[in-house]
């Protein structure tokens, strides 16, 4: 006799990574419960309909749960999907055991890392994430002299793309895609790239040319990137103004790829904070074949102010 199999639960997503929004109980009359996060986009709390709150939940720092759900909710620490019988969290490419802090297969990058192939996040749970354990890319101009100490120059752009898994120096937008190609073709899976350059509303640099929706080098940069991957621009005001939002979504669409960016100005530091960067304005995310951008985050991103890279 073949297994009779019944639909238990359903599951809203939110156009970022990990961002389950709603679970329906089918069993219990297709009851609603509402996913609450924080600042690393760990699960703390659901509620009901009724903005009841039905669960709280905290971690430690490497994502141990205090205690298991008794609805069913299985997303929890960094809004990824925990399975209970074996303390596993679903990282895609690998599983992550919290209790030895440790992904159990080895980082489909190999030593690009470190030395370390099976770290969560360089040992830093509370400053960053790895949602894929894939690679991240970071582009950044070498040359930029900030205009005499005025913006961000190519060393501060440089400091942090450094803390990424690759990062590549590019005078235009043409020579980048050549070193992007090059990685991929070497059988790495990019998961995030981010451009480290100057910007401004409706338009984002590389070296001395701006990034071009629609066209066929946009697209190929793009197509570098996997299919759930993000592209992040990183230059200030990108995405001001209706004009900035207009072009955040013209990429996404003709890139097929999320795309987000600042509102306002993107501070990288310097002396003792060289190598981090923030922004105390508006994130704005385009979802391809949206008709518009939304907000990602309102004012500026701890993972990103603490770390300055995988976010």
């Amino acid at each position: 006799m073949a297994a009779v199999f019944t639909l238990a639960r359903k599951f809203i997503y939110g156009p970022g990574i990990d961002e389950p929004i709603c679970m329906i109980d089918v069993s219990d009359s297709n009851k609603k419960y509402y996913y609450h996060f924080d600042g690393l986009g760990s699960v703390v709390a659901l509620s009901d309909s009724s903005a009841n709150i039905i669960e709280r939940y905290s971690y430690d720092v490497f994502g141990e749960p205090n205690t298991t759900s008794t609805v069913g909710n299985p997303y929890m620490f960094t809004g990824r999907r925990l399975d209970t019988e074996t303390h596993l969290y679903y990282y895609r490419a690998r599983y992550y055991a919290y209790d030895i802090g440790r992904f159990l297969q080895t980082d489909p990058i190999g030593y690009r890392d470190g030395m370390n192939i099976y770290t969560y996040c360089v040992n830093n749970p509370l400053g960053c994430l790895d949602p894929s354990g894939f690679a991240s890319v970071a582009i950044y101009d070498p040359a930029d002299k900030g205009s005499g100490g005025k913006y961000a120059t190519g060393q501060q752009f440089k400091a942090v793309a450094n803390k990424y898994d690759y990062s590549i120096a590019a005078s235009s937008p043409e020579a980048a895609l050549i070193e992007i190609k090059a990685i991929k073709d070497s059988g790495v899976e990019i998961d995030d790239l981010y451009v480290f350059d100057h910007g401004g509303s409706g338009f984002q640099t590389i070296g001395n040319k701006a990034i071009v929706s629609n066209s066929e080098l946009w697209i190929d940069m793009a197509n570098v990137v996997e299919p759930d991957g993000s592209i992040h621009l990183r230059g200030c005001g990108v995405a001001n103004l209706d004009q900035g939002q207009a072009y955040l979504q013209d990429l996404a669409n003709s890139g097929k790829k999320h795309v987000d960016a600042y509102a306002g100005n993107v501070t990288y530091g310097k002396g003792w904070f060289k190598g981090v960067y923030f922004s105390t304005s508006t994130l704005w995310e385009a979802t391809p074949g949206k008709g518009c951008p939304s907000v990602k985050k309102q004012g500026y991103s701890f993972t990103e102010w603490l770390i300055g890279a995988k976010n």
